[in-house]
């Protein structure tokens, strides 16, 4: 399963091998630079889906969206596993 430690070194690779720098990055994107220096080094950052799109585009990048192997619970099922746990 994907994880967000995975974005960052994924982006920073993809933009690498384009020979492009953050700067030239956050102007393709219409992202702030802060954001993309963020993001590849990790450190989370408050950037929308819609700015996480067009950087991974820029860089040649898909996100795709899946459903989750497992069912969430609901409130109340976790509720009732409790009362059945006791």
């Amino acid at each position: 399963m994907f994880q967000y430690d995975d974005l960052g070194p994924m982006i920073f690779t993809a933009r690498e091998e384009l020979y492009m720098s953050q700067r030239q990055l956050a102007v393709f994107a219409e992202t702030p630079l802060s954001h993309i220096a963020r993001l590849e080094a990790g450190i989370p950052t408050p950037i929308t889906l819609e700015q996480l799109l067009r950087v991974s585009h820029c860089v040649g990048l898909d996100m795709p969206v899946q459903h989750l192997p497992t069912a969430r619970p609901t409130y109340d099922h976790l509720v009732e596993e409790s009362r059945n746990y006791h």
